[in-house]
C-alpha cells in the first residue's frame, strides 16, 4: 500500500530539514511527502521547497487538526502517516508498518516518542512510564494513538469526516482515536517511535505536560472537549 506523509508545520526551521531526510532515507521510495506550512513566518517553506520530493501546501487557520486535515485532503495514498514536524523515523519503521498492515483488521497503527534532547534518565524515567500506560490503556479500550506518530487507512480516517477541526491543539489524537474504534484495531506498539523534541515537556516541565495530556485525555474521552481550550506556542 502506498504511504503518503502528511507533516504540519508552524515555523520548523530548525527541526524540519532532519524529519524531511529521515522521511526520504528510511521511508518507501515511493513515498508521498506533504509539508502543510501553517502560517510559518521563518524559512520553513524555504526548507521544504528544497527538497523535489517534497509537495508544500498552505493552511492559514492556525492549529494542527486544520493542518493536518489540509494534508490529508491532498493525498492520495492507501496510509496516511502523521508526522511532527519534530520528528524523525527510524531505521525499523517502515518495516514494521509493512508488517503491521498485513493484519487486515488494523485499522491504525501509532507509538511513542523518544526524545533527543532530552538526557537518557529523562526518557527512562518519565517518559516510558507514561508510554506504558498508553499501551496499557489500549489493550483495555482500543483508544490510544499519538497525533505524530501514526499511520491510519485513509479509507478509515475518511469514513469519521478527518480530524476534528473545533479541537485545535489538545485531544485532537483523543478524539479520532475515539471516533475510528468502533471501525477495527488500533495498534499501540512500544516498539515503533520515532525521535522527538521535548521542547514543550523542557519548556512546561515534564510532570506538568504528562498532567495536562492524561487530563484531557479523560475530558475527551468523557465530555468530547479538551478541558485546556489553549496551548502555548514553543516555536
Amino acid at each position: 500500500m502506498k504511504i503518503s506523509f502528511v507533516i504540519p508545520a508552524h515555523n520548523e526551521e530548525k527541526y524540519l530539514k532532519e524529519c524531511l531526510e529521515s522521511l526520504i532515507k528510511y521511508g518507501p521510495k515511493n513515498a508521498e511527502i506533504i509539508v502543510v506550512d501553517n502560517n510559518s513566518t521563518d524559512k520553513t517553506s524555504i526548507i521544504a521547497n528544497s527538497f523535489p520530493e517534497v509537495k508544500l501546501l498552505f493552511e492559514p487557520t492556525m492549529g494542527t487538526t486544520h493542518a493536518r486535515q489540509k494534508g490529508l485532503e491532498n493525498t492520495n495514498g492507501e496510509l496516511i502517516a502523521f508526522i511532527d514536524a519534530d520528528c524523525r523515523i527510524t531505521t525499523e519503521w517502515l518495516k514494521i508498518v509493512q508488517n503491521k498492515f498485513k493484519n487486515e483488521n488494523i485499522i491504525c497503527l501509532s507509538g511513542p516518542y523518544y526524545f533527543y534532547d532530552n538526557s537518557r534518565l529523562k526518557n527512562l524515567l518519565i517518559a516510558k512510564p507514561y508510554d506504558y500506560l498508553a499501551y496499557l490503556s489500549n489493550l483495555l479500550i482500543n483508544s490510544v494513538i499519538y497525533g505524530g506518530n501514526m499511520v491510519i487507512k485513509k479509507e478509515i480516517i475518511i469514513k469519521i469526516g478527518g480530524w476534528d477541526k473545533k479541537l485545535n491543539f489538545y485531544g485532537d489524537d483523543v478524539m479520532l482515536a475515539k471516533k475510528i474504534s468502533p471501525l477495527g484495531k488500533i495498534d499501540f506498539d512500544l516498539i515503533f517511535f520515532v525521535h522527538s523534541s521535548a521542547r514543550r515537556f523542557n519548556n512546561e516541565g515534564i510532570p506538568k505536560m504528562i498532567l495536562k495530556y492524561l487530563v484531557n485525555f479523560f475530558w475527551i474521552r468523557f465530555f468530547d472537549k479538551p478541558y485546556h481550550k489553549t496551548h502555548l506556542n514553543h516555536r
